[in-house]
């Protein structure tokens, strides 16, 4: 977890988080009716399970990246010894 750089779990958390918004986005399209005719009930709950599925999604997904940020842009580490 405090490996310096971006990892594969990195990569793979940010690409969930566009995952999510992705879903986010999906279901507010949704609900407008953007994605072809739907019956009132069933864009309702097309909409409801999308966003809140996507919203977990971006949520976790920020929190970690969030979490990694210090190590994620670190830059080269002083040994404190001169060559």
């Amino acid at each position: 977890m405090k490996i310096p750089g971006w990892t594969g779990l990195d990569y793979s958390l940010a690409g969930y988080g566009v995952l999510g918004v992705v879903s986010l986005v999906l279901g507010i399209l949704a609900k407008g009716g953007a994605l072809g005719p739907l019956e009132t009930d069933v864009a309702q709950n097309t909409f409801l399970g999308l966003s809140l599925l996507g919203g977990l999604m971006v949520f976790q997904a920020a929190l970690f990246l969030l979490y990694r940020a210090p190590w994620l842009f670190a830059g080269p580490r002083q040994t404190g010894t001169k060559p």
